[in-house]
């Protein structure tokens, strides 16, 4: 059904009318199957399929030849040549393009949702992919401008293996081709999949891993926002893909260096114990390492206040005491971030209130050091003294003065 705005003139009804009507004849052939379409559709299909595939030219050439700007025209994102390329219709991508095109670049038009060959490697239109490239020049590297996609990426997010091998062994497709996306959003940007393998790993697609490795692909490619295969497969609980990138053998124990993100302290603070499981015994990840920011997992989950995640980490190793060479413990980060159930879970289970680290700081200092009053309130309440000094002269009300007195030049300038 179409809806129109209520001051839409007859005309403008008329021409929407129409191209969705030419949208629908190339979208149509004699050998296609929508069995499984919606009632009316089947309706439209029956009376479609009365027409000759020559009759159907016919009309769409009339159509074309009355309205040649209309070849461009979309509905929903979708052209003539996309409708045509998305159900392998040969015979119309090439009355499209043989005889409509004039200079209209029609072959690598995008609409706003793809063009002509990128509608069809997601689709599995080998057909359509042949003539798109082979006859017609399309560029199988291009990237759209919505959405930072080509052709391999589409191939590799639908879970099109046999897409893939075609583009990269017969058309030469860039399996390495990093997207540098500027119209993200904040949001966007640190998710934003630039290349086909992190595409592959993010679907689950283990057939298309394994053709894009074959292909080429590097399995340890990390992108500008420190995305690589292993972390997106971790990030999006993919554990076949990630068995499969093992298997090919992917580096599990690989950080973003100022994310400070790695594949298994995502499992764990996504509480995901199967893939941190797999990490550990497959991926020799060693759950006590200390990360490029100074923490350990465990550092890290207290830094959360995270207690589940505290919880899965000590199941599976993880080591609440220790000390990494900059000082950080899970108690010093939790009581920093302002976190006293995490605080207290961790003293219920042996961590001292008053352990100083090797900068000469405890829990206490470092909670003063950040105004965390909860924290601060709670080490007090179970042994934690402001007034202690420690080894190296540190003491906990001379930090919370020397916050406050920051907090006071900085209102000041």
């Amino acid at each position: 059904m179409q809806f129109f705005y209520a001051d839409a003139t007859p005309e403008v009804v008329k021409d929407s009318r129409v191209i969705t009507n030419l949208i629908g004849l190339c979208s149509h052939s004699n050998d296609t199957n929508n069995d499984d379409d919606e009632d009316d559709d089947d309706v439209y299909d029956d009376e479609m399929k009365k027409i000759t595939q020559s009759e159907r030219e016919g009309l769409i050439r009339n159509v074309l030849k009355e309205r040649p700007e209309f070849v461009k025209a979309e509905v929903n994102g979708c052209t003539a040549l996309i409708a045509a390329a998305v159900n392998d219709n040969v015979s119309v991508i090439d009355l499209l393009l043989r005889e409509f095109d004039a200079g209209r670049d029609l072959v690598d038009f995008e609409s706003a949702a793809a063009t002509a060959l990128i509608a069809a490697s997601e689709n599995g239109s080998l057909r359509a992919i042949d003539a798109l490239v082979a006859k017609y020049g399309a560029n199988v590297n291009l990237i759209t401008k919505i959405g930072g996609r080509t052709a391999l990426i589409a191939a590799a997010a639908a879970d099109k293996p046999e897409v893939c091998v075609t583009l990269i062994d017969k058309y030469k497709a860039d399996v390495n081709l990093d997207v540098v996306y500027e119209h993200q959003s904040d949001e966007e940007d640190e998710e934003f999949l630039s290349n086909a393998m992190l595409h592959a790993c993010a679907n689950n697609s283990v057939s298309c891993i394994y053709a894009l490795k074959r292909g080429g692909a590097h399995i340890d490619f990390e992108n500008q926002n420190e995305l690589f295969p292993v972390l997106v497969c971790a990030k999006h609980s993919r554990l076949e893909a990630l068995n499969a990138l093992l298997m090919l053998g992917a580096d599990a124990t690989a950080w973003g260096m100022t994310s400070g993100l790695s594949a298994l302290l995502l499992a764990i603070i996504q509480h995901d114990e199967d893939m941190a499981k797999i990490l550990i015994k497959k991926g020799q990840c060693d759950i006590n390492v200390c990360g490029p920011l100074g923490r350990t997992i465990f550092c890290e989950c207290a830094a959360r206040g995270d207690i589940d995640a505290m919880k899965l980490c000590r199941k599976l190793g993880g080591r609440l005491t220790l000390e990494t060479n900059i000082g950080r413990t899970p108690l010093h980060d939790a009581a920093f971030f302002n976190h006293p159930e995490a605080c207290a879970w961790l003293c219920e289970r042996g961590t001292r209130v008053d352990r100083e680290n090797a900068l000469g700081e405890t829990a206490m200092s470092e909670a003063a050091l950040n105004g965390s009053i909860e924290a601060m309130r709670f080490l007090k309440a179970n042994g934690g003294s402001v007034d202690f000094e420690t080894s190296t002269g540190v003491l906990p009300i001379l930090n919370a003065l020397l916050l406050a007195f920051l907090l006071k030049a900085n209102f000041i300038i």
